[in-house]
C-alpha cells in the first residue's frame, strides 16, 4: 500500500525545516499578525465590539466639521428650516399644546402659502383625545379641525404617527387632524400624508441612525416622517420592495440596513439649521404677510423647548473619553429629522464600499504589522503603533469627508494594539527563554522579579559554591580533536543529563568552563537550606551520570565519571562588568576553595568533597542524613592552605 508523503510520514527532515521556519523571528511575527486578526474576528462577534466602533466613529463628524469649517458640505442645509415652538411661544399663546390646533392650522397653511415645498408637523395630540369636548369645539380654544382642513386644503403636509416596539401600541393624531388621510378620495396614493416620527436609539442611548420605513398596523409599511417629506418635496413616490428589502424614492435607491434604518450623515452640531419662531409665522399669517424665509424650503414644525424632553444624545454629545453623553451636544428631535432629510436630499448616504471592507485590510495589515514589529525595537515599535492608530483615524475622517464612507475603526485599532502587545510579549518570552538558557532559569526569574540585581553594586552573602568537572575529559578531547562534533555532542548529552537536577535543587549554573561548571546555591534565589540542597544536587548528578552510562559510551567516553567540590561561606555576589556587558557571579575565597576541593576528589578517591563551611551549615539532622558522622580528613590545598574535608560516597 502506498504511504502518504510529507508530514504524514513523520519525516524528520520536513519537521525540522518547519521548526526552523517557525523559529525565524520574521516568520513568527507574521504568524502573530494572523493570530491577532483571528482574535479580532472573535471579538467582532460581541455587540460591545460594534458599540465601540460606533462610539469611535462619532468623533469623525467633529473632525470633519473642523476640517470643513463647521459643517459638512450640504446643498440641503439652506433648504430646510425649523419653525420652532419654545417657551416664549407658549407664553404668548397662553394655552396648552393640546388646544393649539387653530394656531397650528394657520401656521401650516401660511407656510405653504409662503412657498414652503413641504411641511412636517413634529408634534402630536394623541388620538385618545379625539372625543374631548374642548378639543372638538370650544369657543375659548377653537376647533381641532383647523389642522385637518389646512392639511387637506394646502397639501404636501406630513402628520406624525408612531409605531413603538410591542407591546406598546401605535400612536396616531386625533381624528380631526386626519380629515384628508381618512378620506379615500383625498388621501395621497403614495402614503405621504403620515410618517413615523420614531427615532432609533442605540444601546448607549445615542441617536446615530434613522428609520426610513416602519411596519405599523396590520403589517402595513409606512414611510418615516423624513422620507415622506423628502418625497413630497421632490414630488416623487416612495416604494418599499419587500423582496430586496430596499427603499426607492422615485428612481433612486436608498441604501437601508436590514432593520430599515440609514446612518444619519450629520450636517453639523446643534443649531446648524435655520429656525424661525412659531409666533413670528403666526403673526405673519394673521396679518396676511408672507414669510420669505420659508419660500422653497421644507418647513419642520416642532418644539425646541427642553421642557418637552424631546432632546437626544447624538455623536456631538460624545465626550469621547468620558463615556457619558455631553449635555452640550444634545439635539432636539425636530433637528434630528432635519439632518435625516438632508442626508436623503443630498444622497449623502454613509456606506462602506467593497474596497474599504475591513476584513481584507485586516488580513493584510495584521501580518504586515507583525513583520514590522519583529524587526524593530521597543521604542520604534511604539512609535509605529501610535502612527498606525492616528493614521487610521485620519484616514477614516478623510474617507467620511470626501466620499461619505465609513471606515472600520475598532477592528483596525484593536488589531494594531494587539499585534504590538503580542509581538513584544513574544519577544520578551524569547529573551526570557534565552536568558534562562544562556545563564540560568533562576537568574532569569530573579532579574524578572527585581531588575536592580543587575546594578553594579555587589552584596556580601553566605552561599554554597559547587565546582564540577569530568574526569579524563582532556584525554578524550585530545583523541577526537579532529572531530569537534563528537566533543560538543558528548558535552551536550552530559549537561542535559545533570543540569535539570541542579536547577530542581535550586542551584544556579553560574558559568561553564569547558567540561566544568561553577554552580551557586543561595544566589540569586535565597534558600535557607542551601548547603543541604547542594549536596543533594551533587548526589543527583552522580546518579544521573551512572544512569546515562550507556549513552556516554556510545558517544565515545565509557565509564564517564565526575568530581564535585562543595564549599560554603561568605563571598561577594552581584553583577560584574560594564553596563554594556554584565555577568552575575560570586567572588571570594569560598569560590577558590570549592574549585580546589573538586580537584582534590581524585586524590581522595571520592566523587564528592565538602568543606568545613558546608559541614557547619548543615543541621545535625542533615549531617546524619548524609552519613557525615565521622572524623574529617585534613588536606593542604594550593592557594587555600589546610582545610578539613568530608568525602561523600554515593551508593549505586
Amino acid at each position: 500500500m502506498r504511504q502518504p508523503t510529507g508530514l504524514a510520514t513523520g519525516n524528520p527532515g520536513h519537521r525540522m525545516r518547519i521548526v526552523k521556519l517557525l523559529r525565524h523571528n520574521r516568520i513568527r511575527g507574521i504568524w502573530i499578525g494572523f493570530f491577532c486578526v483571528g482574535l479580532v474576528a472573535i471579538f467582532s462577534q460581541f455587540p460591545i465590539f460594534t458599540g465601540l466602533d460606533d462610539w469611535l466613529f462619532d468623533s469623525r463628524f467633529t473632525t470633519r466639521d473642523d476640517w470643513e469649517g463647521g459643517t459638512r458640505p450640504s446643498r440641503s442645509r439652506n433648504q430646510i428650516i425649523i419653525i420652532s415652538i419654545d417657551e416664549e411661544d407658549f407664553d404668548s399663546l397662553a394655552k396648552p399644546i393640546v388646544f393649539m390646533s387653530p394656531e397650528l392650522g394657520a401656521v401650516i397653511a401660511h407656510a405653504r402659502h409662503s412657498g414652503a415645498t413641504a411641511v412636517g408637523v413634529d408634534m402630536m395630540i394623541p388620538n385618545s383625545l379625539s372625543t374631548v369636548e374642548a378639543i372638538i369645539d370650544s369657543r375659548k380654544f377653537g376647533k381641532a379641525t383647523a389642522v385637518g382642513k389646512a392639511v387637506r386644503d394646502v397639501g404636501h403636509v406630513v402628520l406624525p404617527v408612531s409605531f413603538p416596539p410591542p407591546p406598546r401600541k401605535s400612536r396616531w393624531p386625533i381624528d380631526q387632524w386626519l380629515l384628508k388621510y381618512r378620506d379615500p378620495d383625498n388621501r395621497d396614493p403614495w402614503g405621504r400624508d403620515v410618517g413615523s416620527i420614531d427615532l432609533a436609539e442605540d444601546a448607549d442611548h445615542f441617536i446615530r441612525r434613522a428609520p426610513i420605513v416602519r411596519v405599523g398596523d396590520e403589517r402595513q409599511v409606512y414611510p418615516s416622517f423624513t422620507l415622506a417629506l423628502a418625497a413630497w418635496e421632490a414630488d416623487q413616490p416612495w416604494r418599499w420592495d419587500p423582496d430586496t428589502k430596499t427603499v426607492l424614492l422615485g428612481e433612486d435607491t436608498i441604501p437601508v440596513a436590514a432593520d430599515g434604518t440609514i446612518a444619519i450623515n450629520w450636517v453639523g452640531p446643534p443649531g446648524t439649521f435655520s429656525t424661525i419662531p412659531f409666533r413670528q409665522v403666526l403673526a405673519a399669517a394673521q396679518a396676511g404677510e408672507p414669510v420669505p424665509e420659508l419660500n422653497g424650503k421644507i418647513a419642520l414644525i416642532g418644539t425646541t423647548d427642553p421642557a418637552f424632553q424631546d432632546y437626544h444624545a447624538t455623536p456631538y454629545s460624545n465626550g469621547y473619553t468620558s463615556f457619558r453623553p455631553s449635555a452640550s451636544g444634545r439635539m432636539a428631535g425636530v433637528e434630528i429629522h432635519a439632518n435625516t432629510i438632508a442626508t436623503i436630499r443630498d444622497r449623502a448616504f454613509i456606506t462602506t464600499p467593497t474596497r474599504l471592507s475591513p476584513w481584507p485590510w485586516l488580513l493584510v495589515t495584521g501580518p504586515l504589522l507583525g513583520l514590522v514589529f519583529a524587526r524593530t525595537n521597543l521604542i520604534a515599535g511604539l512609535i509605529i503603533a501610535i502612527g498606525h492608530h492616528v493614521g487610521w483615524k485620519l484616514l477614516a475622517a478623510y474617507a467620511l469627508m470626501t466620499g461619505n464612507w465609513r471606515v472600520d475603526l475598532i477592528g483596525m485599532l484593536s488589531l494594531g494594539a494587539l499585534t504590538c502587545a503580542a509581538s513584544f510579549a513574544n519577544r520578551w518570552l524569547v529573551l526570557r527563554r534565552v536568558l534562562g538558557a544562556v545563564k540560568s532559569q533562576a537568574l532569569a526569574k530573579a532579574l524578572e522579579e527585581n531588575p536592580s540585581r543587575l546594578d553594579l553594586a555587589g552584596e556580601n552573602r553566605t552561599v554554597t559554591v559547587m565546582f564540577v568537572d569530568i574526569r579524563g575529559f582532556s584525554t578524550f578531547s585530545a583523541e577526537v580533536r579532529n572531530e569537534p562534533a563528537k566533543v560538543v555532542t558528548l558535552l551536550n548529552a552530559y549537561f542535559s543529563a545533570v543540569i535539570p537536577g541542579i536547577e530542581k535543587s535550586g542551584g544556579t549554573v553560574n558559568q561553564f568552563m569547558g567540561d566544568g561548571m561553577m554552580i551557586l546555591f543561595n544566589a540569586p534565589m535565597e534558600y535557607p537550606d542551601h548547603a543541604s540542597r547542594a549536596i543533594q544536587a551533587a548526589r543527583g548528578m552522580i546518579r544521573a551520570v551512572r544512569d546515562h552510562a550507556a549513552e556516554f559510551e556510545k558517544l565515545g567516553l565509557p565509564n564517564l565519571r565526575i568530581g564535585v567540590g562543595i564549599n560554603t561561606g561568605t563571598c561577594t555576589v552581584g553583577a560584574v562588568g560594564a553596563r554594556t556587558r554584565l555577568d552575575y557571579t560570586a567572588i571570594g575565597d569560598v569560590t577558590n576553595a570549592a574549585a580546589r576541593l573538586e580537584a582534590a576528589t581524585k586524590e581522595v578517591g571520592a566523587p564528592i568533597l565538602i568543606g568545613a563551611g558546608t559541614y557547619a551549615a548543615l543541621t545535625p539532622e542533615e549531617q546524619k542524613a548524609n552519613a557525615l558522622d565521622f572524623e574529617p580528613q585534613e588536606l593542604t590545598l594550593k592557594g587555600v592552605g589546610k582545610l578539613k574535608v568530608w568525602p561523600i560516597q554515593v551508593e549505586s
